[in-house]
């Protein structure tokens, strides 16, 4: 495994196939709008990742960065390349870029009613096993509940808050 990550350029290789992977990775309730993430791609909040291995394309990432935090806002591995460790590995290269920072996500909350439920299970799963843990905060979006997780210190639903904020305000300016 040798992998590292590439900036998406619109209109580029790797945008086609971080959309296509967007778009089958996460439900419609769960999905920012695509240009939104473009736009904030492009200032100083945003990063936005095709994941790598060599040269062969095995995920994206997309994350915000605000003074000392990093929220992970969409992690996708290749459906045909999952379960071998790049989802771990592409932690362990943020957690390496940002080191000192603190980081949070948030992951759908299980729930015994969703028929995806076993999946929002090992969601979790994989990221304690990686270190996250659960605050016990709980936000809603679009009708999906989820949880609030950390690593590397305590960080609060304000603080997350105001980065969307932030990045709404981002990906209406022209």
């Amino acid at each position: 495994m040798e992998l590292s990550l590439r900036h998406v350029e619109a209109g580029s290789d790797d945008y086609e196939y971080v959309a296509d992977l967007y778009y089958f990775s996460f439900p419609e309730k769960e999905r920012e709008k695509l240009e939104n993430i473009m736009k904030v791609s492009k200032t100083p909040l945003g990063e936005f990742y095709v994941v790598l291995d060599g040269e062969t394309r095995v995920g994206m990432l997309y994350m915000m960065i605000h003074k000392d935090l990093v929220y992970i806002y969409y992690l996708a591995i290749d459906p045909g390349k999952r379960g071998i460790g790049y989802g771990s590995a592409v932690l362990q290269i943020v957690f390496k870029m940002f080191e000192g920072y603190r980081f949070a996500l948030n992951s759908e909350a299980p729930d015994d009613k969703a028929n995806n439920n076993e999946e929002r299970l090992e969601r979790l799963s994989f990221y304690e096993k990686n270190g996250f843990k659960d605050t016990g905060t709980k936000t809603s979006w679009q009708g999906v509940d989820y949880c609030l997780l950390t690593y590397g210190g305590k960080v609060g639903k304000y603080e997350t808050w105001k980065m969307f904020r932030l990045a709404e305000k981002y990906s209406k300016s022209d």
